[in-house]
């Protein structure tokens, strides 16, 4: 015992297969998440490691005692057994009984993911089922394995209803899910979509509404999955949460006069704790900056009506909420830094919102806006203060590397899972005027002008339409309301080549039931290629025509 109780932290047990003489070798190291750059530390880290395992051809996942030791002498061995067929997958750590992390050599990893996106993933019990999850998650954090990976994984959670997988999921996409956020948004959007996606079978079994017979596990499993759901923008969830949290839906879109009628609710639920605490979490998600300033700033009043302990809740509830919360929580600081160090009688309570910031920005600007803000304040924190200040922004700057090393291939990954067209805006007339040029010197180009009237069937700021081989004249990229006559505002667009797609993102969401002009400008390409609009041959006698 004294490998687990006298040396910090836990191993990762790597599995390594040898396929033709069907032999498995397994080694141990500390698992790190962030291994330390330039350490200092010469501790030989080793364990006495419990191993147990099973196959697919054996499924024996009951049986968890131990089939053979990793001891602390051993860095690596060779195992006499078991000698395992080629297509078979092997897991060890049966029933997680021993604390520590698998990693499997990249066949084996393939082997596991294909069994759990295949009819038979049932046949490795939940408990296991979250231990892969959890394991690929961190592993992919810490550098060991791809994120593809990861996403291979996760992709059977389409069908998986059973809490325990889900909550080790959650615990991993949280972390991805931030950073996430500050990729391009249509990378972001392509993201959102694949795990709605993945969401949508446990969230139409457990549905939005509780029932008296609903066990804890039950409640707890729903609210994380529509917690989620709507926060992802998923439409059904968004509107059954509109229609029994007004207040809160509107509030999250910057009502003024909703965030005052939900402050009145925490003020007049002042003798239930548990409440106020609901409350002070809906609270930070309005969108107007003065408001969520206003809120900031009761945090620092006796005055107020909120409980001294309940205080730390108030600036995370801002800054975790989206990402202008993020901004608003930044602008806060740099407009009242000292108003918090007095409050709290100490600097040290500007360096820990600092180090709560730095966790959660998405984007290179808000880096160097916080950075910046600390550079600024270096006379008034004091050497120790500003130290450790800065080593707080280290955290950004490896979340931002994070975005720049995986964001892509991860975005990517969840374009590949929609070759479907959002179902948000459906079209209901064309009217299309193209000029084809047949001159030699023309390289065979043609003008064309359409007009898609849309109807909106769900609230959303993007339009998604089809598009191939055409180049889009964006300054002629219109898109008006039909009933009221005027243009709204496009703020980005992308064309995604490889699904034929061109994502309109606009600056206002379209209005639910709305009747939409979509105006676009483009020029075209009568290619020889038999498809679309294309140019073609025949022969009069000799003459080619």
């Amino acid at each position: 015992m004294n490998t687990w109780t006298l040396q910090m932290g836990y191993p990762v047990l790597t599995v390594t297969r040898d396929y033709s003489s069907r032999r498995v070798t397994v080694s141990q190291e500390r698992f790190l998440l962030r291994p330390a750059i330039n350490g200092t530390d010469t501790h030989d880290y080793k364990w006495w490691i419990p191993l147990t395992y099973t196959t697919k051809s054996e499924l024996n996942f009951v049986d968890t005692e131990t089939k053979q030791w990793l001891t602390a002498t051993e860095e690596s061995k060779q195992l006499t057994t078991p000698i395992i067929n080629q297509e078979d997958w092997i897991i060890f750590n049966i029933q997680e009984t021993g604390f520590y992390r698998v990693n499997y050599d990249a066949t084996n990893w393939a082997l596991i993911a294909a069994h759990l996106n295949s009819d038979s993933f049932l046949q490795i019990p939940p408990v296991n089922r979250a231990q892969l999850l959890d394991d690929v998650f961190n592993l992919a954090r810490a550098g060991y394995v791809d994120y593809t990976l990861v996403l291979q994984m996760v992709k059977y959670l389409e069908r998986e209803t059973d809490y325990v997988p889900w909550y080790a999921t959650f615990n991993g996409l949280n972390y991805v899910d931030k950073r996430m956020r500050g990729a391009p948004s249509y990378d972001y959007y392509a993201w959102k979509r694949f795990i709605l996606k993945l969401l949508n079978k446990a969230y139409t079994t457990l549905g939005s509404e509780g029932k008296d017979t609903d066990g804890h596990v039950t409640k707890l499993f729903r609210n994380q999955i529509l917690t989620w759901a709507c926060n992802l923008g998923d439409y059904a969830c968004v509107s059954s949460a509109k229609q029994r949290f007004a207040a809160h839906m509107t509030l999250r879109h910057g009502g003024v006069e909703e965030w005052n009628f939900l402050w009145e609710r925490f003020l007049t639920y002042s003798n239930v704790s548990t409440e106020q605490t609901l409350l002070l979490g809906v609270l930070g998600c309005t969108s107007d900056e003065d408001t969520a300033h206003n809120y900031m700033h009761l945090s620092l009043s006796n005055e107020s009506g909120i409980r001294q302990q309940d205080l730390s809740l108030v600036f995370p509830s801002v800054y975790n909420a989206h990402d202008k919360g993020v901004d608003f929580a930044i602008s806060y600081l740099q407009l009242y830094y000292t108003n918090i160090s007095d409050y709290h009688n100490s600097i040290n309570s500007v360096v820990s919102l600092v180090s709560s910031l730095s966790s959660v920005l998405t984007s290179e600007a808000q880096a160097t806006n916080l950075m910046q803000f600390v550079e600024d304040i270096k006379d008034d924190l004091g050497e120790l203060a500003y130290a450790s200040a800065l080593n707080s922004l280290q955290v950004a700057e490896r979340n931002l590397q994070w975005l720049e090393t995986h964001s892509a291939t991860i975005a990517e990954f969840a374009k590949e899972q929609n070759h479907r067209l959002p179902t948000a805006v459906v079209p209901e007339s064309y009217t299309l005027k193209v000029i084809p040029y047949f001159e030699v010197d023309s390289e065979f180009t043609f003008d064309g002008e359409v007009v898609i009237r849309v109807n909106v069937k769900e609230p959303t700021d993007r339009i998604v339409l089809h598009v191939n081989q055409l180049d889009i004249i964006e300054s002629y990229l219109t898109i008006t309301s039909v009933s009221e006559g005027t243009q709204l505002t496009v703020i980005n667009t992308t064309l995604d080549t490889p699904r034929q797609f061109f994502d309109i993102q606009l600056e206002e969401e379209l209005v639910e039931g709305g009747v939409y002009d979509v105006r676009i400008s483009y020029v075209g390409y009568l290619n020889d290629d038999m498809a679309g609009f294309y140019r073609s041959y025949y022969k009069v006698g000799e003459e080619t025509r």
